[in-house]
């Protein structure tokens, strides 16, 4: 993206002066051009990385050899940094009491429209029986076309970070009224660091907190991969549905969450508080999965999938601005996304060997693997937000300054 930078933070209205109204309309206009385009093309993206539960139940374990021992894992299966890189571009726009329902809506707009991807999947499998080539092979025939058409005309379109002159949509009053509301929100400074460096690394690997995030983004990972993925299967292997009732009665679990995890997320911005928040849907996955693994009736179990979905869903909202909130700069920015991105990856490796088709129909030990990272986010997030709390006291009181050049910021907690 363009290095340019808008001549300089300090020439934008002042404080007493400055356009509430005007603030606000610059505010949707960012709104309605940055989180729609990424969110539809994150959505492309889960469609694409969820497809494979779909193919699965549609004849690819037979014809490629994936069934039962024949296998022990899918190697290679390789994910880039685009979501990270769109929760680094969004919480760069917005201030830190502002980017949880932001992020929430980008992600959870993604989540919700590409439910519906295993009936469109459905669909295009009907291909196959007018050709020789399988149903679940022109899954990917079509909508790797789809990916690949979306990702060349949307490009142009993907704005630049604020401080860019690339951002052709707002004009000079806009961006500086946006890049004012950011300085306000740090203390009246943006953190200066400079560029990233092996010391900035050291320093940020040595930062107990980017490793609690990154623990908790892991667990909200695998159980986010683990309905994304294996939710059409647990459906008809483990409930006994039909293929077809399988792909519909994946859908509403998502619904809801949307709907759950929106209405969470406003809240937790409205109050800015992240652990609680983060303590509770950590609960209630916990008893969605305990649910799924453990109960005997069917419609219990069901049950369960919507919980356990909320529960993934809104972990993974609350911890990525949990981690923006708490990290200043651009520079330590990246490179903590870098180390989730870490996480994630090494969550998708996690969660493909859960699900084995050895331990249907119930699939026990794939429940419990999703549970104990649960679990021990738990504790990190009660733990995280004590600490948390004990050093803005320390700041409070003089004794601690938890960000250079910056003596009024608080850690949200």
């Amino acid at each position: 993206m363009s290095t340019e930078k808008v001549e300089t933070y300090h020439d934008a209205p002042s404080e007493d002066t400055l356009d509430l109204k005007f603030e606000k309309r610059t505010i949707r206009k960012v709104d309605w051009r940055l989180a729609p385009i990424l969110g539809a093309l994150y959505t492309i993206c889960l469609v694409d990385r969820s497809n494979i539960s779909v193919a699965r139940i549609s004849g690819l374990d037979e014809d490629v050899g994936l069934a039962k021992g024949e296998r022990a894992s899918i190697a290679c299966a390789l994910e880039g940094g685009f979501f990270p890189g769109c929760v680094y571009l969004i919480s760069s726009w917005y201030k830190r009491s502002e980017v949880q329902k932001r992020l929430a809506g980008f992600y959870l707009m993604a989540t919700l429209l590409s439910s519906f991807g295993n009936i469109l999947a459905y669909g295009i499998i009907q291909i196959g029986n007018h050709t020789t080539w399988k149903g679940w092979r022109w899954i990917y025939i079509v909508e790797g076309a789809i990916t690949c058409g979306a990702g060349l005309i949307v490009y142009p379109l993907i704005v630049d970070f604020p401080d860019s002159k690339r951002n052709k949509f707002l004009d000079e009053r806009e961006k500086k009224v946006i890049l004012h509301r950011l300085e306000r929100d740090q203390g009246g400074k943006r953190a200066n660091e400079g560029k990233v460096n092996l010391l900035l690394i050291w320093k940020i690997c040595k930062d107990w907190k980017i490793w609690s995030f990154a623990f908790m983004y892991f667990s909200a990972a695998v159980g986010s991969y683990a309905w994304n993925l294996f939710l059409p299967i647990i459906i008809r292997n483990g409930f006994g549905f039909s293929q077809e009732l399988a792909f519909v009665l994946t859908t509403p679990p998502q619904v809801l969450s949307v709907i759950v995890v929106f209405g969470l997320s406003w809240w937790a911005d409205r109050l800015s508080l992240r652990g609680p928040f983060a303590m509770g849907v950590i609960v209630i996955g916990i008893a969605g999965l305990g649910m799924v693994g453990f109960a005997e009736n069917q419609t219990v179990r069901y049950i369960g999938t919507f919980l356990g979905t909320i529960g993934s869903n809104g972990l993974t909202s609350t911890i990525l601005s949990w981690l923006q909130n708490n990290v200043v700069g651009d520079a330590r920015r990246s490179v903590s996304s870098a180390i989730l991105v870490s996480a994630s990856g090494i969550s998708g490796i996690y969660s493909s060997l859960t699900f084995r088709q050895q331990d249907a129909p119930n699939y026990v030990p794939g429940i419990i693997a999703v549970i104990v990272p649960f679990a021990v986010s738990l504790v990190l997030a009660i733990m995280t937000s004590l600490l948390l709390r004990r050093q803005n006291r320390l700041a409070d009181r003089g004794r601690k300054v938890l960000v250079a050049d910056i003596p009024d910021f608080r850690y949200t907690l």
